[in-house]
């Protein structure tokens, strides 16, 4: 009898049992149902980061490879999505353009929510001079056009991803501060700061202990839509010519490089639209799907 209601020791057994114990099966399971399109969207990008890790393996040809003899062949089995005007594989081209779009959108988004996260939670848990002084500097940022300052910061410094990520970083700091601190000032005036306050704690403590975890919730949201616009952003600055330096593929250069061609032989720019269509499609049905399950207040709703 003692060995019936004995608790079971999940840490022994060998390590895929521990995993399939450890893994959210129920809650994966009542999320596909809950949110099919999300789901769908969630294993497009799964799919998508295991071809930007091992481009190499995926890609049938190398990126950089041509043949002018078969350039502009439309989709065969030797070449699936064709070949461009210079006779490069675009399969290949658009597998080792996803490594670049990951690269550069999560390092944006790291570097942006950083950013946001501390400006906005010292202007809005402080107030007073400190939140003007704040805004106005955010003001003065935002009101500066984006897309000039892409184009200035791009044409002085060297071409390269982290040009390309600082840039974008500074860009969507501003907005994603702005939103960080809305969040902030509503969670301040809520009753567990005023006890961590009454008790005594640092504005470090309450900051970083009570406020941060209530405000991750909000940034993983932005995050997942921030990648979309940021993906866009640079397939804009490589379809202008400054993004990513060639030989190294990037989808929106590969949209450039097709736009002579492209009523003749609309494949070349079709795949590489697609896969950013796809991409930021799916990144945005996550992310309202992550605001649905992560906000309390829609959970609360329905």
């Amino acid at each position: 009898m003692s060995d019936i209601f004995a608790p079971r020791d999940s840490a022994k057994g060998p390590l895929w049992q521990r995993l399939i114990i450890a893994f959210p099966t129920r809650a994966l399971l009542q999320f596909s149902r809950s949110q099919p399109l999300a789901a769908a969207s969630a294993v497009v990008l799964v799919v998508l980061f295991l071809v930007a890790l091992m481009p190499a393996q995926i890609a049938t040809h190398h990126y950089d490879a041509f043949n002018v003899l078969n350039a502009k062949m439309g989709p065969s089995p030797d070449h699936w999505f064709g070949t461009d005007a210079q006779g490069r594989d675009i399969f290949s081209r658009i597998v080792y353009g996803a490594r670049t779009s990951i690269l550069i959108s999560f390092g944006v988004v790291i570097l942006s929510s950083i950013t946001a996260t501390l400006l906005g939670i010292i202007s809005g848990y402080y107030g007073g001079y400190i939140d003007i002084v704040l805004q106005r500097f955010l003001d003065i940022w935002q009101a500066f056009p984006a897309l000039i300052f892409l184009i200035f910061v791009v044409s002085i410094f060297p071409p390269g991803i982290l040009t390309l990520v600082l840039a974008l970083g500074a860009v969507f700091s501003a907005s994603l501060a702005r939103l960080t601190r809305s969040v902030v000032i509503d969670v301040r005036g809520r009753m567990f700061v005023e006890a961590a306050r009454s008790c005594g704690a640092s504005d470090a403590r309450i900051m970083f202990r009570h406020i941060l975890p209530n405000v991750v919730p909000f940034i993983i949201i932005m995050g997942a839509v921030t990648i979309g616009f940021v993906i866009t952003a640079e397939s804009s600055l490589s379809f202008l010519g400054l993004g990513v330096p060639p030989p190294y593929p990037s989808w929106g250069r590969m949209l450039q490089d097709a736009q002579l061609d492209m009523q003749q032989f609309p494949f070349i720019a079709f795949f590489p639209g697609c896969a950013i269509a796809i991409t930021v499609y799916a990144l945005n049905m996550l992310g309202d799907a992550l605001r649905d399950v992560l906000d309390p207040r829609l959970r609360g709703s329905r």
